[in-house]
């Protein structure tokens, strides 16, 4: 059915056309697509699986409850959710389209599914929320068929961009390591909220310490490590996993430590001579909820303690609690009023806020009723669904593509793996926080910059480029530009 459509109806897709290698030029599915579409497919109907015999009976506390839906909006649903196989990119060539992927899986998916499970709100009100969500998707995959817009760049001296980074992360490093001088502590995850955060949020008021540790988090060390994953400087590496590791330790962030597999597990999905990206990815993910659909046939409620732990991040944070923050935030904010926007530093001096407190909090409060829960939401929930209702999730779908454009432009001369495994820590933050948030003070806004300012080649070892130097004719090492730029 799907071979017979016509180019031009498939080259409209917001996926299509050369960027993401998606159709080739009669109009027919690749082998790659088809296995695309049959491993999205597979993913759908796993996760369903779980979440019926594990997610639900073991976190049903939490608010994953199942009720069986209606076949008409099951089988909306699973259209919906496969759908996007049919432009989802097959290789990054945009660090963007990392981000794009992992919001697929982590938040996309997740938040079609689980609303619908939960029944937090009327079944028509569900229906409305992924239908919204399924154009919002479609929406940000349209910027891939914008142009990049060419960006002239400021300076090319390494000298400038070297020193200014080790000066930042320096200055940020010491910044923390004098706030949590007294308070670092290597915990397990499990006494994590107990011996770390509860102490660490009491030391960090006042010190700002907390933008610190987010451009750390999301921006500096994932550039540390990918450019020590790429030069394969093994001191360099052990210095970022040093770094992941403070912080972990001041802040008790279980997400620094993931962060020190998570980052050289993309780099080594975007990476090879004919990757396809998209296919390994969601072959990871199936193997994944395979497993723990497995173990949970096999153990039951008698899980080894580590499979317990593992499954619980991998599984229920990861690809469940997004789309629980979404039914929750739905629920919330069908009966209460909407922020307009003003829960954004800048926008809450012309409109006021309506809350007392942060919108996680408020959140929090009207689900356990208690003032100690911060229910942190993705960015369909927290500048849609809280800003604008349902008419929200595509106006920030809007500004999400934009902000795609806008990362994918300044990366533009860089190695799209290379920028894809920088971008990857950025993209999880996504999942977890408001695009606001993620851009100014998560790390995003500093990758832009980053790209922006850093040198084209900036990932080559340096020892190659000498050994290449000494191999060119005498005649080349005149003073020229680019061998002004080498040095």
């Amino acid at each position: 059915m799907y071979k017979r459509l016509p180019t031009k109806i498939l080259e409209r897709l917001p996926g299509g056309g050369r960027p993401n290698d998606a159709l080739r030029t009669r109009g027919h599915f690749s082998r790659d697509r088809n296995l695309l579409i049959l491993a999205v497919v597979i993913f759908v109907t796993l996760y369903q699986w779980v979440y019926i015999s594990w997610l639900s009976p073991v976190w049903g506390y939490m608010g994953f409850a199942y009720n069986t839906p209606s076949i008409g909006c099951l089988s909306l649903g699973c259209a919906l959710a496969v759908f996007p196989s049919l432009w989802m990119p097959l290789v990054v060539v945009r660090p963007s389209q990392l981000i794009y992927w992992l919001i697929f899986i982590t938040v996309y998916i997740p938040s079609l599914f689980v609303p619908m499970f939960a029944a937090l709100v009327p079944v028509w009100e569900v229906v409305q929320l992924m239908c919204a969500l399924f154009v919002g998707f479609a929406i940000m995959g349209l910027s891939y068929q914008r142009p990049l817009f060419r960006i002239k760049r400021i300076t090319e001296s390494r000298l400038i961009f070297w020193y200014g980074m080790a000066s930042i992360t320096l200055g940020l490093v010491m910044w923390v390591v004098v706030v949590y001088s007294d308070h670092f502590k290597l915990v397990s995850f499990g006494a994590v909220y107990e011996e770390i955060r509860l102490v660490s949020g009491l030391v960090a008021q006042g010190t700002g310490v907390s933008y610190a540790v987010t451009l750390l988090s999301g921006a500096i060390l994932p550039f540390v490590l990918a450019l020590a994953l790429f030069r394969k400087n093994w001191l360099m590496f052990l210095a970022g996993v040093a770094g992941e590791v403070m912080l972990y330790a001041a802040t008790g962030g279980k997400a620094n430590i993931l962060a020190i597999l998570f980052v050289p597990g993309i780099y080594f999905l975007l990476s090879g001579k004919a990757a396809k990206f998209g296919i390994r990815l969601m072959a990871g993910v199936i193997a994944l909820l395979f497993m723990v659909g497995a173990l949970n046939l096999v153990f039951g409620d008698d899980q080894p303690d580590f499979f317990q732990s593992f499954s619980s991040v991998a599984v229920m944070r990861t690809l469940g609690i997004p789309g629980l923050a979404t039914a929750h935030y739905q629920k919330f904010f069908s009966t209460h009023p909407l922020t307009y926007f003003s829960h954004v530093k800048g926008v809450n001096v012309i409109i006021e806020y309506p809350y007392d407190r942060s919108l996680g909090e408020e959140v929090g409060f009207d689900i356990y009723n208690s003032d100690e829960v911060d229910w942190n939401a993705n960015f369909w929930a927290t500048d849609g669904l809280a800003a604008l209702g349902i008419l929200g999730v595509l106006v920030i779908s809007i500004i999400c593509g934009l902000v795609f454009w806008l990362l994918d432009s300044c990366a533009s001369e860089h190695d799209p793996v290379f920028a894809g495994t920088i971008c990857c820590y950025a993209a999880a933050n996504i999942g977890n926080t408001s695009l606001f948030t993620s851009f100014v003070s998560g790390g995003l806004g500093f990758l832009v910059l980053l790209f922006f300012l850093m040198p084209k080649d900036v990932a080559k070892d340096r020892r190659q480029s000498r050994t290449t130097q000494r191999k060119l004719p005498s005649r080349s090492l005149q003073p020229t530009p680019m061998a002004s730029t080498s040095t």
